[in-house]
């Protein structure tokens, strides 16, 4: 992937521009579940986060303001399994 080595020296009104134009184009293909009574965000392998959140300080402060909404995940409990268990009763019944 070719990348870019002077955007940090860009003017910060032309960074500016080009993070909501990423933004703009990222928000086309994201894919948030919510559960429309709690208003939770429900995980979902096809639920992708935003890369420019994670870019950078910049990016993330760009992308703050324009996704000026947040919206609390639906946290489900770990479930713990025993593999060598699970294992050992399926050997057992076969």
């Amino acid at each position: 992937m070719p990348t870019f080595t002077c955007f940090n020296k860009l003017p910060p009104e032309l960074r500016h521009m080009v993070w909501n134009e990423a933004l703009l184009e990222e928000v086309e293909s994201r894919f948030v579940l919510v559960h429309r009574v709690s208003m939770k965000v429900l995980p979902h392998k096809k639920t992708n986060k935003s890369a420019i959140l994670a870019a950078n300080q910049e990016s993330r402060g760009r992308a703050l303001k324009f996704y000026d909404m947040q919206l609390e995940v639906w946290t489900f409990a770990p479930i713990e399994v025993d593999h060598k268990r699970e294992l050992d009763l399926f050997a057992e019944t076969h």
